[in-house]
This record gives structure tokens, sequence and C-alpha cells, in this order.
């Protein structure tokens, strides 16, 4: 069984960068993959900070 790409992308990217010790478990969550456009958007749209 294979994992769908977008998992699979964060799995390896988390396994990665926390064996470099270039981050910790607590910042995956800063991350968000995705390879729908509109939810892009939205993301975008709901976490721009305030001016």
């Amino acid at each position: 069984m294979t994992c769908p790409p977008r998992i699979c992308q964060e799995v390896d990217m988390e396994k990665t960068l926390l064996a470099q010790s270039k981050i910790t478990s607590q910042d995956m969550n800063l991350f968000s993959t995705t390879d729908d456009p509109e939810e892009v958007v939205r993301f975008i749209r709901e976490n721009q900070p305030s001016v």
C-alpha cells in the first residue's frame, strides 16, 4: 500500500528535517501542504497577518 502523495511529502519532509536537527517535531505544525489551488487560496486568506 502506498500513501497519498500529500501525506508522503509531509512524512518525508518531517523525517529529513528532524534527522538533520533543522526543526523540532512541533515545527511541523507550521507547515501545510496541498495540491488543491482553492485550499491554498483559502489558507492564505485565513492566515494573513493583520496590517
